[in-house]
Parts: C-alpha cells; structure tokens; sequence
C-alpha cells in the first residue's frame, strides 16, 4: 500500500517536470528557433526579461518536481518498475532541455610559483563560484575575487600603479558597471538565502506539528487514554490537581453561601467526575505538546541542515555579504551594536535573560526544570562566548577596524 502511494507519487512529480521541461522547450521553438533564452536586442530589455521570467519559473516547476521525484525514489522499495522505460525517455527530455542553462563547472588553473627576488603582494583570490539562485534555481558564474575586501589598501607603489594605469583604461566604466552588477546579484542572493534559512525551518516546525504529529499523537491519546501517563510531567500534574481543588473548593463555597442548591452525594460526584475527566483530558494533551515540539524542532533542524548542505556555495555569499554589511557601518554603529550583543548574553543582566530562556525551553519540551543544569550553564556557557567574542574582536576587528577597536576600549574603561 505505502510502495504504491510513493510510486504514484514519483509519477506524478515526474510527469510535472516533464510538462515544464515541455512549455520551456515551446518557447525556445517559438522565440528563439530552439536554442537557449538569452537577451534578444531586436525583442528589446522588456520582452527578454518577461521570456526570462517565465523560463526561471518553468526552470524551478522542474528543479522542485525533480527533488520530489528523487525522494519518493529513495523511500520507495522497488526492483523491477514496469515503468522504468517510461520514465528513463521523460528524464532524457528533461536533462536535454534543462542542460542548455546550467553553467559549466571552472577548471582550477595552476598559478605559476611567484618570483623569489621579487616579494609581490598576494591579491585576492578571482576564481569565480557557481551561484544558484534559491528562487529561480538557475546557475549563474560570479566573481568572488572582485571588489569583495572593501578594505583593501593600496599603500604600496606598484598597487597604486597598476590602480592609476586600470582607472586610465577605455574600459574602467565597462568594467565598473559589471562588478557593480555582479555586487547586486550577490547582494539579492544573500539575502533570498538569508530569508530561506530563517522561513523554511520555521515553517516546517509550524506545519508538521499542527497538521502531523498533533493529530496523530491526540488521536492516540483518545483512543487508550491513561492516567498515569501524566505523572511524567510534574509541573502539569500540580497544576490539574491545583484546579481540581479550587473547583471542589468552589462548589462547596457555593452550596455553603446559598447560590446553589443543597447537591445529592450522587449528584455532587458526577459534577466532579466531569470536571476531573475534562482536566485529565486537557492536561494529557499538554504532556504530549513535548513530544509534538521535539518531533516538529527535529525536523526543522534536518531542513536546516539541508538548506546548508545544498547551499554551500551560496552561504559563501551571505558570509561575504554580512562581513561587507558590517564593515560599511560607521565605527559609533559598530560599537553600539557589540556592546548591546555583548550585554545581552554575556553582561551583568544576562543571567536572568538565560534562566528565562532556558526555563522557556524546558517547557517547550514537556520537561521539569532542573535548576541545576540551569545555574551549570549559566555558569559556562556565557564565559566561553565572552572569551571567543574578546578574541574576536581583537582578531578580526583589529585588523579591519581599527579605531572601532579604540572606541570599545574606551567605553569599556
């Protein structure tokens, strides 16, 4: 039952990708006489970036089908598919179309050994990187070497020269606009990965444990419910038998007073018995809320650690780009911006923000609080981050900011 649903589904996402690798291949027939999309001047800017757009959404209808497609291939459990042969002739298609806009892989060149008589500084490095867009999936070739250390120094006399004889080249504008272009493009990069690597992990925690493992682990709850289950969290078990007294408590106050009437033994104990049911009921679903997190925060981890591992090229990127980010601030922002990071987690008041923090994830858990493990790593952890964040700082930002490092001395002192 479970191989035959995986196998429908690896035909339907297959079939998905055969139909846009089918639409990109009719534009390619009706625009461009079969050959790949690409800026058309006698179509004009307008009409190739709107061809553009619909090749970059065909490209990623057949790039997320493909993903699907492989996965349901892995979980599925097969030797012999009697529609191997079908889809071999669908995937051929695919590739032959999809093949036309991925950019070739660079060859490392081997650099000749620099002179020995002659000390020269080492520039940066220029080999470009494939780029894929996290939105479009479409590759792209980005010089990484070029205009990346905004701190460059030009101090010594054969860089100034060979800036002096670059700016005096016909084509210094040429050259300019196209490194600005390729700062944009990482810039829109950065930031898409950026987005994804925050909204996609959240997103799979909120989906799987609202519409998975919430409905799975109260169904089962309903169907063989125990009390002695609820032991397990004492937190939740004190606050059941604290509302159990209370409406004991009240119930008898009202009958005292007057506001109801004199209750029969039997009546007055089905009235609790409903009431302990209801408890029983809310405070073994809030049990299971443990176990719905950590199913939920594990899988959002593993699409972390997905994005991560698909994304290593592109999180070369976002690094550079959060580097260049900072660094463009001026030194006042700069030291703000350390000092209230460093107060937070690692200052006088940040013992209690821990003990909020941690508390909150002992909860979130379905866990008791153990103080002790609290008041351990309050202890450690914080002092760890002080020394590495001292160590940065006078590491890093030494080097590339000097007077920030000046600045924060002096509101330390």
């Amino acid at each position: 039952m479970l191989n035959r649903w995986f196998s429908q589904w690896q035909l339907r996402a297959l079939e998905k990708a055969y139909q846009g690798a089918i639409a990109l291949k009719e534009i390619e027939d009706k625009y461009f006489n079969g050959e790949p999309v690409a800026y058309d001047a006698q179509m004009g800017q307008t009409v190739s970036d709107y061809l553009q757009s619909r090749v970059e959404q065909q490209l990623t209808k057949i790039h997320f089908n493909l993903n699907q497609f492989k996965l349901s291939g892995w979980l599925q459990n097969t030797t012999n598919d009697p529609h191997e042969s079908e889809i071999l002739a669908k995937l051929g298609l695919i590739e032959m179309v999809i093949a036309k806009y991925r950019q070739p892989q660079p060859t490392p060149e081997i650099d000749p050994p620099p002179a020995i008589s002659t000390p020269v500084p080492t520039a940066a490095s220029s080999e470009p990187v494939i780029i894929t867009d996290p939105i479009s999936k479409s590759s792209q070739i980005i010089p990484m070497g070029q205009k990346q250390n905004s701190q460059r120094l030009f101090g010594s006399f054969l860089d100034r020269a060979a800036q002096i004889r670059r700016e005096l080249n016909p084509e210094y504008e040429q050259d300019m606009v196209r490194e600005l272009r390729s700062l944009r493009k990482q810039q829109t990069i950065a930031i898409r990965w950026l987005i994804l690597l925050v909204a996609v992990p959240l997103i799979v925690q909120i989906t799987t444990r609202n519409l998975i493992f919430e409905p799975l682990l109260d169904a089962y709850w309903n169907r063989s419910p125990n009390p002695a289950e609820i032991v397990a969290n004492a937190e939740i078990s004190e606050e059941f038998l604290h509302e159990f007294s209370n409406y004991k408590d009240s119930l008898e106050i009202a009958q005292l007073l007057g506001i109801t009437p004199n209750l029969a033994p039997e009546k007055r104990e089905e009235l609790l018995r409903e009431r302990a049911t209801e408890l029983f009921q809310e405070a073994g679903y809030r049990t299971l809320d443990g176990l719905k997190n950590i199913f939920a925060d594990l899988l959002g981890l593993a699409s972390f650690v997905l994005l991560v591992y698909l994304g290593r090229k592109e999180l070369i990127v976002v690094r550079q780009f959060i580097s260049r980010t900072f660094l463009g601030l001026n030194d006042a922002t700069k030291i703000f911006l350390i000092i209230l990071i460093t107060d937070l987690f690692v200052g006088y008041h940040s013992p209690e923000g821990w003990d909020v923090v941690l508390g909150g994830l002992y909860r979130h858990f379905g866990l008791v609080e153990n103080h002790t493990a609290i008041n351990a790593f309050i202890a450690t952890v914080p002092v760890f981050m002080d020394s590495w964040f001292k160590f940065w700082v006078f590491n890093y930002l030494t080097r590339s900011s000097p007077s920030s490092v000046a600045i924060y001395e002096k509101m330390n002192q």
